[in-house]
């Protein structure tokens, strides 16, 4: 490969480096997303269906409401009225 001149434009700082931004890209890919992510909506799913609305988490259930009707009796759950 050719000796090319590096053109380098500043972008800005983030995380405490310096990502520039041309021929010659200095960043550290192991500093981006690296928040511990995985409580989020969108992460929790019912355990039978998949499903991902109604999801009931009392008591570590992770069932939704449609699924609970069903298996509330199976899991332990009476119906007093």
């Amino acid at each position: 490969m050719k000796n090319l001149k590096k053109k380098n434009i500043k972008l800005g700082v983030k995380f405490g480096v310096t990502i520039f931004y041309g021929l010659d890209i200095k960043m550290t890919n192991h500093l981006w997303n690296t928040h511990p992510k995985g409580n989020s909506k969108g992460s929790r799913s019912c355990r039978v269906c998949n499903g991902r609305n109604g999801l009931i988490r009392k008591y570590d259930l992770m069932v939704c409401r449609r699924c609970f009707r069903e298996q509330a009796e199976q899991i332990g759950f009476k119906k007093y009225r």
